[in-house]
């Protein structure tokens, strides 16, 4: 009896580890998201559009069956952009299914200054503390909530008022 438990608990076993295989090998259709924005940026994200605090934000686009052109379930995808402190998100106003078109029209797709600001669909005045701000490029399909990306994040400090004027 035992011996027929642990063969039953093996089978059950590896159909469960089978089943996980294509969540961790997922390969995704948009990659290399990339996020630049200094280390300390501007409090005030309405300034992250140009200067010192600007911020710029890359991805590249599956290609089609067309070379040079994106993959068509590329090209309606959306792209969810917000800060986060710990486990909280402290500014961004989308979600996976309200976040702003990618219009992705070549594989590569850069979004700076005020168009990489935009895609928060708000400006926002962080206190001093230490952030996280995440990209996710979400599926464009019916079910929005699909991602079509990893999330990827930048961590960042805003500092105090005092260190803001001496910079």
């Amino acid at each position: 009896m035992i011996l027929r438990s642990v063969a039953t608990l093996s089978v059950a076993t590896t159909i469960q580890i089978a089943m996980l295989g294509p969540v961790f090998g997922q390969s995704y259709p948009v990659t290399g998201i990339t996020i630049s924005l200094p280390a300390n940026p501007d409090a005030n994200t309405a300034n992250w559009g140009a200067g010192a605090s600007l911020l710029t934000i890359s991805a590249t686009a599956a290609s089609g069956p067309v070379a040079g052109r994106t993959d068509p379930a590329v090209a309606g995808s959306r792209v969810l952009v917000g800060i986060r402190q710990g486990n909280r998100k402290i500014c961004g106003t989308y979600t996976g299914a309200s976040a702003p078109a990618s219009n992705f029209s070549t594989p590569s797709k850069v979004w700076s200054g005020d168009n990489a600001k935009s895609l928060l669909g708000q400006g926002c005045i962080l206190p001093a503390g230490d952030y996280e701000l995440y990209v996710q490029v979400f599926s464009g399909k019916a079910d929005a909530s699909v991602p079509a990306s990893r999330e990827v994040a930048k961590t960042f400090t805003i500092r105090g008022n005092e260190q803001q004027r001496t910079r």
